[in-house]
């Protein structure tokens, strides 16, 4: 194969890459963004809240960091081979950066609040439970 047969072939396949890192992208925000637009807890009952918190949180405690994860690890690994268009490098380098910020972000702030409701008890709610979750 000539060199400039693996060139081409290199790049047939980048598209596939962006377009997987975009689905992949996309699946993650846009739960991010449901949960954020759609899970306000306001107007619920105590139970309710503990209820759909527990649930959620049991489906995606590790789904979404594991898909965050091979969205960080993807958009990176496209920066790199990213060489020829410097603004595309530069915003793929953006979006890992917002990527990682995000995981940070979930991981230090989301997760450990997602814990504590995880040892809550729909039966009986206790009263900071839910001032935490009214602040």
């Amino acid at each position: 194969m000539s060199s400039g047969q693996g060139r081409r072939h290199h790049r047939e396949h980048h598209p596939l890459h962006r377009f997987i890192s975009l689905l992949l992208m996309s699946l993650l925000i846009g739960t991010m963004f449901g949960i954020w637009l759609g899970f306000n807890p306001s107007g619920l009952m105590a139970a309710t809240y503990i209820e759909q918190q527990q649930n959620t949180t049991r489906a995606l405690n590790a789904a979404l960091p594991t898909l965050g994860l091979v969205c960080i690890l993807l958009t990176a690994a496209i920066a790199v081979l990213t060489r020829n268009d410097r603004r595309a490098r530069y915003l793929l380098i953006a979006a890992v950066i917002c990527l990682v910020a995000a995981g940070f972000i979930t991981r230090f702030s989301n997760q450990p609040i997602n814990t504590q409701v995880m040892t809550w008890s729909a039966q009986a709610p206790a009263a900071t439970g839910m001032e935490l979750r009214d602040a």
